[in-house]
């Protein structure tokens, strides 16, 4: 294809056999340059803080007197479901995929991270509303 067709369309094209254009697939256009980086390390802080709350609750913060309660099993199901989702994210992310599917590891990323995100939300607010409500 000569360059002045790529300026002037805005877009590349590949030949194929039948020698018609098939347009190329340009991961810049569907997604901004550091998206894989920025998602992962996202996600991976995102489970630190999960992690850091998680053991914040084991210790309690108010001394070993305090035992659990079944009740609590809550903010460790919702911890577990946030874990899930945010460890999974990087390995999303990265696969290898098909060219036609070039940007749909980096949104269903984003779903996990978002889904991820919203359980460690209810992990942390449901051991603040339980906590209100046993004192």
């Amino acid at each position: 294809m000569a360059r002045a067709d790529v300026e002037r369309t805005g877009r590349r094209t590949l030949s194929t056999c039948q020698s018609r254009p098939v347009e190329a697939m340009d991961s810049q256009a569907e997604h901004p340059n550091g998206s894989v980086q920025a998602i992962s390390s996202a996600a991976m802080s995102m489970f630190a803080l999960l992690v850091a709350f998680v053991g914040f609750t084991a210790f309690d913060s108010g001394g070993m007197d305090a035992p659990w309660r079944r009740i609590d099993i809550v903010d460790l199901v919702f911890a577990l479901l946030a874990a899930i989702n945010l460890s999974i994210v990087p390995w999303i992310v990265t696969r290898t995929q098909r060219h036609e599917a070039v940007g749909h590891s980096v949104e269903l990323a984003r779903l996990f991270f978002a889904v991820g995100a919203v359980f460690t939300e209810l992990s942390i607010l449901s051991y603040m509303v339980l906590d209100f409500l046993a004192a």
